[in-house]
């Protein structure tokens, strides 16, 4: 059974669901991530149960692109051909 989610920090929210799951059933964990925070980033989120292992730890990672930056355009390279002569 879970018995609770906590997200390592402020910017990050965590919900799982409480309900029982039998062996080898499945749910989902939510997590939220403050997304006004330009940059790459890296979470933990710890989810407590009464498995064996009582603690285990989900990392998130990933990079928020500001929407404002200009975007690189690169022009396609252009290889000159040998014009063949007979």
């Amino acid at each position: 059974i879970i018995q609770k989610c906590n997200a390592g920090c402020e910017c990050t929210k965590a919900k799982c669901s409480l309900e029982p799951l039998k062996p080898g059933k499945s749910a989902f964990i939510e997590v939220h991530y403050d997304s006004t925070r330009v940059g790459k980033f890296g979470k933990e989120v710890m989810v407590h149960s009464n498995a064996r292992k009582p603690v285990a730890f989900l990392v998130i990672r990933g990079n928020v692109v500001d929407p404002d930056a200009p975007v690189k355009v690169e022009e396609p390279v252009k290889t000159p051909v040998e014009k063949k002569t007979e």
